[in-house]
């Protein structure tokens, strides 16, 4: 995996790169402590699966820096690793395209713990964050539990069983960041397809917009072939995002 880490801050750097090394062996990390070293690798013609991010650097606004980055870098997965814990602020990246949020705050086993959810392919938002609710569009079109089931807001597969193989494929395409003119390049279709696979996916989640669903996928541990994921509890989701 090809992973750019941009962050002025030297000595986190190397660390975050032992880290990456410990977790997984064979990645190709890269690093840039500026957005225009960053930019420099879009302009050289180089790309990456994933793009570390932190938000807040010197010269430039954090979420220009993000959205220079997603918009250069179009198919790549950029997970911001910060420092802040506004919530609001929070949201906003993942609302500007980002497919995770790690904090800088955390201990050193949960960072290890979110990186290696992320090196997997998922997405991590952090568990304060997923445990303030987001007003509902709709309830879930979901089936009703059967009288065995788990209780209410345990991991359940119900919601993705209910779309096709293309509405998941859209749906957490868009849930890592992917605007819906690279996703309609990824899977071949038009953009009005994607919007009426996202449509769908989106209704039944119950949610009206990407920043929900990566909140709700989250909250019900809802992933591709896979019993959860989340900050706490990794688990493997195929990337389809190599260069």
């Amino acid at each position: 995996m090809r992973v750019l880490i941009v962050d002025d801050h030297k000595l986190f750097t190397d660390s975050l790169k032992m880290a990456l090394d410990r977790l997984q062996a064979g990645n190709q990390l890269y690093e840039a402590q500026s957005r225009e070293e960053a930019l420099d690798y879009a302009r050289a013609g180089a790309c990456f699966d994933m793009i570390l991010l932190d938000l807040h650097m010197p010269g430039n606004d954090g979420m220009d820096n993000l959205l220079a980055l997603r918009e250069a870098f179009d198919t790549a997965c950029i997970v911001v690793v910060s420092g802040e814990t506004d919530p609001r602020i929070i949201l906003q990246t993942i609302e500007h395209g980002a497919a995770g949020y790690v904090s800088k705050a955390s201990d050193v086993q949960s960072l290890l713990d979110a990186l290696d959810t992320v090196l997997r392919g998922g997405v991590c938002l952090p568990g304060k964050l997923l445990r303030a609710p987001f007003q509902r569009t709709a309830a879930p079109a979901v089936r009703p539990p059967a009288p065995d089931a788990a209780p209410p807001g345990a991991p359940s597969s119900d919601a993705l069983r209910t779309l096709s193989v293309r509405q998941r494929e859209a749906l957490f395409s868009a849930i890592r960041g992917q605007s819906n003119k690279v996703i309609a390049r990824e899977m071949q279709v038009a953009e009005s397809t994607v919007k009426h696979h996202l449509a769908i996916a989106f209704k039944v989640l119950g949610v009206g917009n990407r920043t929900a669903a990566v909140y709700e996928a989250n909250r019900l541990k809802l992933f591709p072939d896979t019993s959860g994921l989340s900050c706490d509890t990794p688990a493997p989701v195929e990337n389809r995002n190599a260069c």
